[in-house]
This record gives C-alpha cells, structure tokens and sequence, in this order.
C-alpha cells in the first residue's frame, strides 16, 4: 500500500519538474517590446497570453486592444480599410526588443501610405483640407511620437472629431457645432470665409470684406438667426442720410431708395446716369444715353452729374434735387428739339392726319433725325393720303421722293417745311402716270376700255404678267378661245412702235381674223373651190378650230360640197397627203398644198398608157370603180366594137390581149387597136392560120 503511495507522489513530483524546466529552457523569438515587456500580466501567465492554439489569431490583441476591434468591425479609420485587418503583426513586429517601436514609419507604408504623414484620415469622419492638410500629426495627436505611451494614454484615438475638440468656440455654442459652414478650413478663421451672408442683402463691392463687427454688435453672444432678425435692410439703418433736412447733400422732398442714384461700392461717387433715367419715369434711348446730363438739366452746364450730386460745401445751402433735375416727357420732343415741320404740319398738313407725337415717324434711339433712321413705315405712309400697297412696299424712299436722303439746308422752319412738302407732296395711287410713264402709250385710252385705271389690268404687287385675262379679251373684237388661251399676251402682240422716246408693245388695232396672225399654209388654193359655195374662203374657221389646227374640224369640210370631187370608195380613206402632196411657196416659206385636176391620172399611173383615152381624157369609171382597181366591169359585148359571142367569151382576156412593146420602149398590154377581123387574128387555113 505505502508502495503505490509513494510511486504515485514520486509520479507527480516528476511532472512537476519537467514542466517547470520546459518554461524555464524553451527557446524564445526574442525579447519583447518595452510596452509590452512593463505588463505584468504576460509575465505572469507567459507566452499563452498572447499566443493561441492557433499561434497567428488576432482573439488575443482584440481582448486589449477593443477600440481597433471595433474600428475593424465598423470598416472604419485606418484599420477599417485594410485588405487582412487580423494580420497585426505584418505592421506590428514583436519580440524585436524594447527598443523597437510597435507604430513605425514601416507600419504606415505597408498598410499602403506614404508614411505616418502620409494617412489622411481616409476612412474617418474628419476629413484634412485646408489648414489642416499642412498640419504635423504630432500637433494634434500629442503622443503620436512617443516611443512608449504613458500607461493608459492613446497615441491617435481618443480625440473627438469637432472643431471644439481642439479649438476653443468663441461663440458659446451659440452658432452650433458645424464650424466649417461659416469659417472653412483653407483660411484664417477671422475671415469666416465660407459664410454666406442672406440672399436678400449679398456682401459686394463696398460691403465686401468687411469685418462682421462692422455692422453687427455683440456678435458672439448671439446666434446667427438672432443678428438676422435685429438688422435692417435699408441703407438709413446703416447710414446716415445726407438727403435729409439739415444734411450735407442736396435735398430730397420725399425719401427716395439710396439705391437709385448710389451703388454700394461708393456712396461719393453716384452712379446715376443715362442708363438709370427710366428710373425718374424718363428712359433714355440710343443716342439719348450718350449725352451730358448739362444738356438737357440747365444749371449743371459746368458740372457732371457726379459733381453735382456730391456733398457741397458746408458754407453753401444745399440745393433741393428736383429744382435743378426737374422730369421731362420722353415723349414731348419740342422740351429740347426744334420742330422742323412747324405747327401746321403737326396739325395734319401734308399728312391727312394729325401727328401725336415726333416718336410716330423718328426713333427716339436714333442718332440723326433723318433718314436712313426717320422711322417712316407703311402705317404713317398712309396717313398721307398714299397707302404702299405691293411692290411700293419694298422701294426705297428715293425711287420716288428724289432728295429724301438729303438734308434740307438753314434751320429756317418755314423754309425746312417748304423743302419737305416739295420732297413729299402726296400723291393720289390711283393715277399711276403721276410716277409711271405708260407703256401702252394710249393704246387703251379708247374703246371698250376707256376711262379706266391701270388696276384694272395690273396689280400693285408686280406690273407684268397682268390681270387681263380671257374673259376681259372677250370685250374685244377677238374672243380668246382653244389654244388661244394659254398663250403669253407677247405672242400674238409683237409689233412694236415707238412712242416719244419709248417703244412700246401694239395692242390696239390688229385685225381680228386668223390672217391677221396666221400665214396661210394653203395660199390661195383653197379661194376658188370655196369661194364658189356661200362661204367665206378666207374664213379658216370653215375647217379648223382654235384648239388645234390639225386635224380639221370633223365634218366641217364636206369634199364633195367645197370642191366638187366626191371622196368616194377607196378615196375616202386615203390621207390627204396621198393626193395633196406638201409644197413651198416660194419667197414666204409657207406650206401649200396642191390642188391636183380632179382626173384620175392627176393622181394615178395609166396602167393602159393612154389606149382609152378619149378627147384628151380617160374616164376610168367605164371600167373600174373607187373602191378597187380590180376586178374590172368591161362589158365586151357593150363597151367595145368586137362581140365575143358565145366561143370567144369562153377565151381568157390575155389569149387575145397580150403584152407588147411600143416604139417609145415601154411595154403595155395591147388592148386598142386590134383587128376585129377573124383573119386578123387567126390567120387563113392553110398558112399557119387556126
């Protein structure tokens, strides 16, 4: 029993032993940092405090270093935005001796910056610009470059990210916690920089740069609202008016806006000017702007507007401002101009109207009172009695005022106004030939269309092509009808002649009938045939239409009626051509058509060559009929002085008529002469006869 006993102790003494000479001679990485070296704890519970199972964790620093775990957590800060934030000792070396820091340079470069300066709180809700961009870390975070911090200090956390945490707030709290909306951080806080002052009163010229406490009292007691809410707007509330009774300036009668005449960027020098007359109710215009006030504002003759607006002396009486700067009408020239066109003109002469006002027919902006800028338009244009109505509405002045664009010499107004009723008389519209020469040269000065207007024909929008159309020809001798109607008026009236010093186109006088216009293409061939019926033979509308020319009038030109050769069988539907062959009259270069004797071998070839030629004739007909040539209708037995008979009518024609050559070399069928003799044709028996 003691055996087991001791053996058990002996056991356990052992154990003992063994451990306590592998703490005390296990190898070591080396020394720990000074930091780490002065905790108590690691000396007490060894390497296990630190080191894990899993020899790499981070679970051991987080149980001492929370705020980092947090911050990892939060993926905020530095370590927040670390690729393997848990890797603490790829930047934080251990066990390099108590020498070595855990914060280096070397740490900041491998967490990706350059350098401990090089962080610029990339991940924090305090970002560095302006001023504090420039600033060493040290001068905020104090300890940041201790080697070993005092126990329980913080090298960079720990400090709160408002400006009051650092800077002392001048205001109280009064102004809130956003320091930066007012003040900024590139320039120095006095300047509150970023503050932007109340949109209805902004901070320029004058006004800019100025020291808050310029014009705000106290202002650190108060919050921003309340300064708001106690400062006027108006210039009084700042400024003491020199305007008022017993000021130094000159005097208004009724309180007027500073802002009128003065600008805030200099009260002694006004900027009232040409520009800020409409303000008075008088706006000035063009050539208006560019005038000395002195010219229209007696008593400022020797002074600009600035000179007279400034502060006078205090040994003079301050004048009031409306004696010397009394309003004008924009609109009553005569105040400061010379009426050219005197009262009569004013009062309608010469314009057939009353004129209400200068502005009616100038630019109050124009520089000269005359053209080109007299502003004469079409309204004024036909007060005068001349409404410009179509082209007149583009023409210049001077195509029918000669010296518009001159001035009229001396300043005399009864000689200016005689110059402009010469220039500009007025004219009645109607009587086109008070500016126009007529072209027509009286043409229509008589019949149908005597006594009226050129309107009547032309429009005041161009003169050519005119408004005489078809049914105004018609109350002439000659209806436009057909093809008439589509041609230009310069077709048919071509003849000119001349008219004093003009040629002008022939409208009256010209015959009515188709000769007047039209060579005849028929000549006179057509006069004899028609003129023996009770029709006129100059008359080409018997045939023809005014339409077209060809073909004639269907019906209209009977062949038999009006030439006494009945178109008949195969002539009925021949072309004309077939028999009227064309030709050229000679000398005039018209088309004629011949008018053939009205004979069958006129037109046809004698197949016979003259054989039934009869006192100087043939009459074809006794053989042959219009419809064909062949068959014939001979009659043997009838139309001929040889019989057949009942043998010979059984013979063929070509057994007795057979081809023969004549003296003159042609060859013909031999019809006439032959013998009517049996012998003549047959012979006598026995010599050769049948």
């Amino acid at each position: 029993m003691k055996l087991r006993f001791l053996v058990s102790v002996s056991s356990l003494i052992l154990v003992v032993l063994l451990v306590f000479w592998q703490r005390e001679t296990r190898p070591s990485p080396g020394p720990l940092s000074a930091v780490h070296e002065r905790d108590s704890r690691i000396e007490e519970q060894d390497c296990e405090l630190c080191h894990d199972a899993q020899r790499n964790s981070f679970a051991p620093c987080a149980e001492c270093h929370g705020e980092i775990q947090r911050s990892i957590a939060a993926k905020k800060g530095l370590h927040g935005r670390l690729r393997e934030p848990e890797d603490c000792g790829r930047c934080h070396g251990e066990h390099r001796g108590p020498g070595a820091g855990l914060v280096t340079e070397a740490a900041f470069e491998r967490s990706g910056y350059a350098g401990r300066e090089g962080y610029k709180h990339e991940g924090l809700r305090f970002g560095l610009s302006g001023a504090h961009e420039k600033l060493d870390c040290a001068q905020c975070h104090k300890l940041s470059g201790l080697p070993l911090l005092p126990v329980g200090k913080k090298r960079f956390l720990g400090l709160r990210q408002g400006c009051a945490g650092c800077h002392d707030d001048p205001h109280k709290g009064k102004q809130g916690e956003d320091c930066a909306s007012c003040h900024g951080q590139e320039r120095p806080f006095e300047q509150v920089a970023t503050f932007e002052h109340t949109a209805d009163f902004p901070l320029v010229e004058g006004h800019a740069g100025l020291a808050c406490s310029k014009c705000h009292d106290n202002l650190r007691d108060r919050s921003s609202e309340e300064i708001r809410k106690e400062t006027g707007h108006a210039c009084a509330d700042c400024h003491q008016d020199p305007h008022a009774a017993g000021g130094k300036g000159l005097q208004f009668e009724t309180k007027k806006d500073c802002a009128l005449c003065h600008g805030t960027k200099s009260f002694e020098e006004p900027l009232l000017g040409t520009k800020d007359h409409a303000k008075f109710g008088s706006e000035l215009k063009g050539v208006h702007r560019e005038q000395d006030c002195a010219e229209c504002h007696e008593g400022g003759k020797r002074e600009s507007i600035s000179q007279r607006m400034r502060w006078v002396a205090a040994d003079l009486k301050p004048q009031v401002l409306s004696d010397a700067w009394v309003p004008k009408d924009p609109g009553d020239c005569a105040v400061c101009h010379l009426a050219p066109h005197t009262k009569a003109f004013l009062a309608g002469q010469g314009m057939g109207a009353p004129v209400a006002s200068c502005a009616g027919c100038h630019e109050a902006a124009a520089r000269r009172f005359g053209r080109p800028e007299a502003r004469m338009n079409l309204e004024i244009h036909a007060k005068g009695g001349v409404p410009l109505e179509g082209a007149h509405r583009e023409l210049d002045c001077e195509r029918c005022h000669k010296e518009a664009g001159t001035r009229p010499s001396g300043r005399n107004p009864k000689a200016v106004f005689a110059a402009f009723r010469k220039r500009f008389p007025g004219r009645d519209m109607k009587g086109c030939k008070v500016c126009h020469e007529d072209v027509h040269a009286g043409d229509f000065d008589k019949g149908p269309f005597e006594g009226q207007e050129c309107s009547a024909c032309h429009s005041d929008a161009h003169f050519s092509p005119s408004l005489f159309d078809t049914e105004t020809h018609a109350r002439t001798s000659f209806a436009l009808t057909g093809a008439h109607e589509a041609l230009a008026c310069t077709a048919c009236h071509k003849e000119l002649r001349v008219s004093g010093t003009q040629k002008v186109r022939r409208f009256g006088g010209l015959e009515g009938r188709c000769l007047g216009c039209h060579r005849d293409p028929h000549g006179d061939r057509l006069v004899r045939p028609l003129g023996a019926g009770a029709r006129d033979p100059k008359n080409c509308q018997n045939c023809h239409d005014t339409t077209h020319f060809q073909p004639p009038k269907k019906g209209a030109f009977d062949h038999g009626r009006d030439t006494r050769f009945a178109l008949l069988g195969a002539h009925k539907a021949a072309a004309c051509e077939r028999c009227h062959a064309p030709a050229t009259k000679a000398g005039d270069g018209s088309l004629v058509r011949e008018s053939p004797p009205q004979t069958c071998e006129a037109c046809h070839d004698d197949p016979h060559l003259g054989q039934f030629r009869r006192t100087g004739r043939n009459d074809c007909l006794n053989c042959h009929s219009q419809d064909k040539f062949k068959p014939v209708h001979f009659d043997h037995e009838k139309d001929s002085r040889f019989a057949l008979g009942k043998n010979h009518a059984r013979v063929a024609c070509a057994a007795c008529h057979q081809p023969t050559r004549l003296k003159s070399g042609e060859k013909v069928i031999l019809y006439r002469p032959l013998p009517r003799t049996c012998k003549g044709c047959h012979g006598l028996p026995g010599k050769g006869g049948k």
